[in-house]
């Protein structure tokens, strides 16, 4: 999988995991513990979607 089709499917599936987390009113926090993830790996997954960093900073490609 080359990088810009793997960069979209991350944008893709950060984009549900925060559409189905905010849907169910969980944190990133909340999710990560019922997932048994890190809070920062599901931020990055979701920033990614939004074209930010995981600090909320925008991108930069």
């Amino acid at each position: 999988m080359n990088g810009k089709r793997k960069n979209a499917l991350l944008r893709q599936i950060g984009g549900k995991v925060a559409y189905y987390r905010k849907l169910r009113d969980l944190t990133q926090t909340a999710l990560a513990e019922r997932v048994n993830a890190l809070e920062a790996r599901n931020a990055e997954l979701e920033a990614k979607a939004s074209g930010q960093s995981a600090e909320g900073e925008p991108e930069t490609v």
